[in-house]
């Protein structure tokens, strides 16, 4: 933020004129982008745990959702993956991000490790199925896709 700037005295007035910081429109325009977090959750036999979409599309994607704006990256994962999985977060390590600027969107990707003996159970209001897949579904989200090309074909697993 620039402070007011001091002037030489105009005319007849002795004290110097002040103008004023520059408008709202004049400073140099704020970049945001939504971000986005998504959990990669394995079992022993490298099953992926996937979650079908309730709304919209409905495609498969991995657990996870929108970062509140004063939420930390890390507890928003926790939280995303609670409430469509009803899992608890024991770990997590970042993987890698998905820059989509068409969308102004940005989805950071996270190995996670639940706490076992619970079974996952989909939030009804969000996700209608939740699998453990070895395989890519026809049916996925662009993020899924690219992060499961990121986890599989590039960890030398078929498609």
């Amino acid at each position: 933020m620039s402070t007011p700037r001091k002037l030489k005295s105009v005319g007849r007035a002795k004290t110097p004129a002040v103008v004023p910081a520059p408008a709202a429109a004049e400073r140099k325009r704020r970049v945001s982008k939504e971000v986005s977090v998504m959990g990669w959750i394995e079992n022993i036999h490298g099953d992926v745990l996937l979650v079908k979409q309730k709304r919209g599309r409905k495609l498969w994607s991995l657990p996870g959702g929108k970062i509140e704006p004063t939420e930390a990256l890390e507890q928003g994962l926790i939280r995303e993956v609670r409430e469509e999985t009803s899992l608890r977060v024991k770990y997590c390590d970042f993987i890698g991000i998905l820059d989509r600027p068409e969308k102004s969107n940005l989805t950071i990707l996270y190995r996670v490790i639940v706490h076992a003996g619970t079974p996952p159970v989909p939030q009804r209001s969000e996700i209608s199925e939740i699998e453990l897949r070895s395989t890519l579904p026809r049916d996925s989200t662009p993020s899924l896709k690219h992060f499961w090309r990121l986890m599989r074909v590039g960890a030398g697993y078929p498609r």
